[in-house]
């Protein structure tokens, strides 16, 4: 029997070099592609606040009455009291997940939902969250019901190509009103990711007090003096390079002292003309510690520590007041100038 021969498609083997041209390019896109996700977690991660409007959060949609349903008045009585309920100035815990190089390269890359996250609420207990994926980002959230401080510790492990690894710590606070009508937990010694004891294994300490005497400043100002500590498994690292970015991509970079401390002085950056500048500019303060791995393993490879801090300076208030005493100065001195000629004038008209 004769052979059976294979007909080619005389398409394909008119345009065989432009779909083999074609195949690699997408071959070549995809690995860059799959090398720009390796540069996004090999980079620091860090937390973005999210607007929320105080009137869409006090309001509460409740689902429509079915028909038949019957009511029960009493029963929803006693989940209200059950239930915890939001002090006035209070906000929930609502912020995105970022990663790259502050301020231009910012990208929320979806391999941030595997972030460890964990809550450090006023009462001093822990409770883990769940970041997820929205079409605004990669969102933590938590209602933070409770009035005082809290804490937000994150961890982010990953590796590269070249065997790197990548321990990515972040350090946020903020601040609810209301009442501490909360009873202190005891400290329970758990294994949590990320942590050591109950701090971060690499931790970025702020140690500017604020006027509640806290080691957390809230609300700094230009002109203020910002104070950090390195700490590694809760011991003081020296010479740790430690960088503080500004909005507008200034970033000055000291090195840590025996103690692991280093201080910065807010400079002030935007200058008003006609108008007093108030509005607030995010900072990044980014410490990077490298530790070389053991020289017995056959793969030389690096574990990289980073730990961040976003902080949110205002201008100081000298700014407005001395502008506005300069105001009232003028006009106090114009008022009198004008008082003083209309008594001389009169009194010249009487003689």
């Amino acid at each position: 029997m004769p052979k059976k021969t294979k007909k080619f498609n005389p398409l394909f083997t008119q345009h065989r070099n432009k779909i083999k041209i074609l195949g690699l390019t997408m071959v070549l896109v995809l690995y860059a592609v799959v090398g720009a996700a390796h540069a996004e977690i090999s980079s620091p991660i860090w937390l973005e606040k999210k607007r929320i409007s105080l009137r869409a959060m006090m309001q509460k949609k409740q689902p429509p009455k079915k028909m038949g349903e019957k009511s029960h008045k009493g029963t929803e009585k006693k989940k209200k009291k059950k239930k915890r309920t939001r002090s006035p100035m209070s906000r929930p815990a609502a912020y995105f997940l970022k990663s790259g190089s502050f301020p231009d390269l910012i990208t929320d890359s979806p391999e941030l939902v595997n972030t460890v996250c964990w809550l450090k609420s006023p009462d001093q207990s822990y409770k883990k969250l769940t970041p997820k994926k929205t079409e605004e980002g990669i969102l933590i959230f938590d209602e933070a019901l409770q009035g005082g401080l809290y804490k937000i510790y994150l961890y982010h492990e990953s590796k590269t190509n070249d065997g790197t690894r990548y321990h990515h710590f972040a350090t946020h606070w903020f601040r609810n009103a209301g009442k501490d009508d909360f009873e202190i937990k005891p400290y329970k010694e758990e294994t949590r990711e990320g942590l050591y004891g109950e701090e971060p294994i690499f931790y970025l300490k702020e140690l500017t007090k604020d006027n509640k005497d806290n080691y957390v400043s809230l609300k700094r100002h230009t002109g203020d003096v910002l104070s950090f500590q390195v700490l590694f498994q809760g011991r003081p690292v020296p010479k740790v390079p430690v960088t503080l970015t500004t909005a507008q991509d200034w970033e000055k970079t000291l090195v840590s002292d025996e103690q692991g401390k280093v201080s910065f002085l807010l400079i002030k950056e935007v200058f008003h003309t006609d108008k007093v500048h108030k509005k607030p500019e995010p900072y990044l303060a980014k410490a990077v510690y490298m530790i070389d791995s053991d020289s017995r393993q056959k793969s030389s490879s690096k574990e990289v520590y980073t730990a961040t801090i976003p902080l949110t300076v205002y201008p100081t208030p000298y700014d407005w007041k001395s502008k506005s005493a300069g105001f009232f100065i003028f006009t106090g001195s114009s008022l009198a100038v004008i008082f003083a000629a209309a008594i001389r004038r009169k009194r010249s008209l009487a003689l």
